[in-house]
């Protein structure tokens, strides 16, 4: 269909198009979409400046414990949440093909147990990318490699049993699965999963900043081979790679000198700084595209969501909230084209009403922040589909409701659901712009951690 035909004008006269009405020069195009895109950086920059003022706020707050937090001797369970990278480096996976493994947005988690001053062992989980690049050097597939792995830790325990460095090793099992496959895999056929075993060796350092509660440092090298299956082949793949970033370890024990010996008195006299890590998925609203196509939910559990915020009194609090997700993305006749990634990032008042000994806590919720979207992954079935421009920053806005219930006196399980109205993001197919809704109900569940 040409640009001139009316169904098209009309078309285009209804969708709102960045770089204005069709009729406009190619040179004030060109120079709308730049001030939208500068407009668009300032936005963002002005965002990351508010964001970090409110975040060295809050922690401001919270160093008056870090003087009186210590390790103990006693048995204590705890779970550890790692945000980490991988080194990236170059695998020969067949002839021709070649691999990369590394990322920057590595989520491990961990459950465990010390045993005593010095000795623990601990479940292990991490998740990481190895992308397989076609012989032209094109993206061809994405692989998922998550192992899991048995740890023993060493500890010993220095300065006042504040500061604990320990040692790392165990083995395990490693998942490989093909996640994405892109044009340039062509006809080429790819192993769907894999396992194999996997060894570690590592370290690591960490300093209590409550009585259970600590954040470190951990790095490990993980020893591992897989068979890809590359046109049916094994291919017998190194996955070799070195794993390191920060953790918070908390130990389920009551904080007895560090934070309030009940609940109940968690906000009456003082305020108290605290982090929220929750997953979860979402339920799109609108799955219509203008002029055509569909969004659908994620599949399981691969929405992401967190929180920095401070308790200001016993009814009432602040938080910077960020959720991030990924739909899938389906026009006629190509059926799914890729993935639209997108996020927010939400100052948001809460509003609670404690009872049960302030151990139940419901409270609702609402705010306006940023929105940023972006489409990516195309299908080997989009092959021929000429993407264009397909970032989007928006105005979002959030609404919902959630529960807190206090397992220990500073660490609390976690629900929430929320509404979020994200209503203007865009991407331009074969030429033609088409308009998303992405608002939806996100609903998440983990944990609400509070630093004093």
């Amino acid at each position: 269909m040409s640009c001139t035909d009316p169904q098209t004008t009309l078309l285009r006269s209804r969708v709102r198009v960045p770089w204005g009405p069709p009729k406009v020069s190619l040179r004030r195009r060109t120079q709308a979409r730049r001030v939208q895109l500068a407009n668009s950086g300032n936005r963002e920059s002005s965002l990351i400046w508010t964001a970090a003022v409110f975040v060295s706020a809050v922690l401001l707050l919270a160093i008056p414990p870090l003087l009186n937090a210590a390790d103990n001797d006693q048995t204590r369970f705890y779970i550890a949440i790692r945000a980490q990278a991988i080194v990236k480096s170059p695998h020969q996976v067949a002839s021709g093909y070649q691999g990369t493994l590394g990322g920057e947005e590595v989520i491990g988690l961990s459950t465990g147990m010390n045993f005593n001053r010095y000795v623990g062992a601990e479940f292990s989980m991490d998740r990481y990318e190895f992308v397989l690049t076609s012989p032209q050097g094109e993206k061809a597939a994405e692989y998922g490699v998550a192992p899991l792995l048995i740890l023993l830790r060493l500890r010993y325990p220095v300065w006042d049993n504040r500061l604990i460095p320990y040692v790392l090793g165990g083995g395990g099992v490693g998942l490989v699965q093909v996640d994405d496959k892109f044009p340039p895999i062509g006809t080429t056929s790819l192993k769907k999963n894999d396992f194999s075993p996997v060894g570690a060796l590592g370290g690591g350092v960490e300093y209590f900043i409550a009585n259970n509660l600590a954040v470190g440092l951990e790095a490990k090298y993980l020893f591992h081979q897989a068979a890809l299956g590359v046109n049916g082949q094994d291919n017998h793949t190194n996955l070799n790679g070195l794993l390191w970033g920060g953790s918070l370890r908390v130990y389920f024990s009551e904080d007895s000198a560090g934070a309030p010996p009940m609940p109940s008195l968690m906000a009456r006299d003082r305020q108290r700084i605290y982090l929220a890590v929750r997953t979860g998925t979402s339920i799109p609203t609108h799955r219509s595209i203008s002029p055509e196509g569909s969004l659908s939910g994620t599949q399981g559990l691969h929405f992401a969501s967190g929180s920095l915020g401070v308790n200001i009194g016993r009814y009432w609090g602040l938080e910077l909230a960020v959720d991030s997700l990924e739909q899938n993305i389906s026009l006629p006749p190509y059926g799914r084209i890729g993935e639209y990634t997108h996020s927010s990032i939400v100052p948001q008042l809460r509003i609670m009403y404690p009872f049960y000994g302030d151990r139940l806590v419901p409270y609702a919720l609402g705010g306006v922040g940023i929105g940023l979207a972006e489409f990516g992954d195309q299908t080997p079935e989009a092959q021929t589909v000429a993407i264009g421009h397909t970032q989007g920053v928006s105005v979002v806005g959030t609404a919902g409701i959630g529960l807190d219930y206090f397992v220990i006196n500073n660490v609390a399980v976690n629900v929430e659901t929320k509404y979020r109205i994200f209503p203007s993001a865009m991407i331009e197919v074969n030429g033609i712009p088409h308009t998303i809704d992405l608002s939806g109900v996100l609903i998440s569940a983990g944990l609400r951690i509070f630093f004093n």
